[in-house]
């Protein structure tokens, strides 16, 4: 029986491959492209901070489904989410600055936070209570967020 040569010159083909040092160059020209996506992408994490809390009823127990939404008082610039169902919400990349927090809910008074203050780096957790009532009132609260960071300690 005749065997055909294709694997043989496939197998020759890679051989000399690995032996003219084309192979290792593919492998590090890979991880060089995996290192600048790594870098890039941190570099870019490095100038926000997040803000992130619970929306609570007066008793304690979450709301769910109710709009958040955060103004720079600065920029003027607007984002908004709907709490979870275990009433959390997050804006996890926001430039630092000054925040105005606002939540509405079917059946609370409207809330708004006032001079939440987001750091680079860090992130500000504020819990928000609603009060029953309507909508269309308003309670205004100036705010004194806490904020989180992370601190690594060597021995």
């Amino acid at each position: 029986m005749k065997s055909s040569s294709t694997p043989r010159h496939t197998m020759t083909t890679c051989c000399k491959a690995l032996r003219s040092g084309l192979a290792p160059f593919r492998v590090w020209l890979a991880l060089l492209v995996i290192l600048l996506g790594y870098t890039t992408s941190a570099v870019a994490q490095l100038d926000t901070g997040s803000i992130a809390g619970t929306i609570l009823d007066p008793f304690g127990n979450v709301v769910q489904g109710t709009n958040v939404s955060i103004r720079g008082t600065n920029t003027g610039s607007v984002y908004s989410t709907v709490s979870s169902s275990t009433g959390y919400y997050v804006f996890p990349s926001v430039r630092p600055g000054n925040y105005d927090i606002t939540v509405t809910a079917a059946g609370f008074k409207t809330e708004v936070h006032q001079g939440v203050i987001v750091a680079v780096g860090a992130s500000t957790a504020q819990d928000i209570t609603l009060a029953v009532g309507s909508t269309s009132e308003t309670i205004n609260v100036v705010a004194s967020a806490q904020s989180l960071r992370s601190e690594e300690h060597t021995s």
